[in-house]
C-alpha cells in the first residue's frame, strides 16, 4: 500500500470512531423510538394518542415518553418521578423511525399530574381546560 492510501484509511477510521462516540454520547438525550398508539380520552371522548419512548441514560427507570394527543397537544412524561410537561411542536421533528428532539428531552420544568384512578394512567388538565387521560 502506498503512503497516501494508508493516510486516507487512517482518516476514515478516525472519522468513524469520532462519529460513533458522538452517536453514543449525544443521541440518547434526543432520540425517541415509536411504541405505537395508546388509548386516551379527551373530556371523556375516546381518542388515540401516539406514544414514543426514549432512554436518556442507561437506566430504564429514567425513561421519558412523548405523547401526541391529536387536537390537544404534546406532552413529555418522566417515568422515574411520574411528572409531565407540555411540549411545543417546535421542540421535535418526526423522522422515518422515530422522533428527534432539538434539545434534551429531560430539559424543562416537569409538573405533577392529577391523581390516577388506575395503574399506568396519566391524567392532566390542558391549558384550554380539557381533561386528558392517557392509558399505557
Amino acid at each position: 500500500m502506498t503512503r497516501q492510501k494508508k493516510y486516507w484509511i487512517a482518516i476514515v477510521l478516525i472519522t468513524l470512531v469520532a462519529c460513533d462516540t458522538l452517536w453514543i454520547t449525544y443521541v440518547p438525550e434526543h432520540w425517541l423510538a415509536p411504541m405505537g398508539v395508546v388509548p386516551a380520552t379527551k373530556d371523556e371522548r375516546a381518542v388515540f394518542a401516539r406514544f414514543y419512548i426514549g432512554n436518556p441514560t442507561y437506566y430504564e427507570g429514567e425513561g421519558i415518553g412523548l405523547i401526541e394527543v391529536p387536537g390537544v397537544g404534546n406532552y413529555f412524561v418522566t417515568f422515574d418521578d411520574e411528572k409531565y410537561r407540555e411540549a411545543s411542536r417546535r421542540e421535535f421533528v418526526h423522522l422515518f423511525s422515530g422522533v428527534w428532539t432539538f434539545k434534551s428531552m429531560r430539559a424543562g420544568h416537569f409538573i405533577d399530574p392529577l391523581p390516577s384512578h388506575t395503574d399506568n394512567e396519566l391524567r392532566i388538565v390542558t391549558r384550554g381546560g380539557n381533561r386528558v387521560v392517557v392509558e399505557f
